[in-house]
C-alpha cells in the first residue's frame, strides 16, 4: 500500500478532514485517486460530500462510513500496512 493511501485511510479513520484542500498533508496531489484506491482495491466504504465555495467551485470532502464491518476492515488494514510493521518485516 502506498504511503499516501495509508495516510489517507488513517485520517479517515481518525475523522480528520480529508479534502482536496488538505491533500498535500496526506502525501498526494490527487486525493481522489487515493480515495478510489481505497474504494476499489480495498473495498473501504467512503462517502463523498460536495462542498461549494463562494466562487461557485466545488470539491469533495470524504468521510468513512462507520459501520462495524467497514471499521473492522479499516482497522485490519491500518495494522497490516502500518509503517512500523513494514519496517519490522522488511517492507510490504
Amino acid at each position: 500500500m502506498r504511503e499516501a493511501v495509508y495516510s489517507t485511510l488513517k485520517a479517515l479513520y481518525e475523522s480528520k478532514e480529508v479534502t482536496v484542500k488538505k491533500q498535500l498533508k496526506y502525501g498526494t496531489t490527487r486525493i481522489s485517486n487515493e480515495i478510489s484506491t481505497l474504494r476499489n482495491n480495498f473495498n473501504v466504504k467512503i462517502i463523498t460530500d460536495r462542498i461549494t465555495t463562494k466562487t461557485k467551485k466545488s470539491y469533495g470532502s470524504y468521510r468513512l462510513i462507520r459501520t462495524d464491518k467497514n471499521l473492522k476492515i479499516v482497522k485490519e488494514m491500518l495494522n497490516k500496512y502500518s509503517p512500523k510493521n513494514n519496517d519490522k518485516n522488511g517492507g510490504n
